[in-house]
């Protein structure tokens, strides 16, 4: 069954809410926990660069959800998960998984050229 336009439109901005919903919930605990150890003082220009961070772990996740064919809550689950990881998280992530899927030559091990 064919959708009509504003269908999609209702999709659309549905699984962009629970995106960013997601993403900038779970960052704002993150920060939470930073705070809470005295890592962060509350009130810093950082706070407005997390807001970006978690936008864009947002995109980011709806972006793959979209690429997978997820439902809104399986968008919001993983933009949470993009948004705790953050992008220094995503990045160990994606380099842990590339390591195992292509190991490294004997030589680049032993730090010979």
């Amino acid at each position: 069954m064919d959708h009509g336009f504003l269908d999609t439109l209702r999709d659309s901005i549905a699984a962009t809410s629970a995106g960013l919903a997601g993403a900038t919930g779970t960052r704002m605990i993150w920060v939470g926990y930073q705070l809470r150890a005295g890592d962060r003082r509350i009130v810093a220009a950082w706070l407005a660069f997390e807001l970006l961070i978690a936008i864009v772990m947002g995109l980011s996740a709806l972006g793959v959800a979209e690429w997978f064919g997820l439902t809104p809550w399986q968008t919001f689950a993983l933009a949470g998960a993009f948004g705790w990881l953050g992008p220094k998280g995503i990045e160990a992530l994606v380099l842990r998984w590339l390591d195992r899927i292509a190991p490294k030559s004997k030589t680049e091990k032993d730090g010979k050229s």
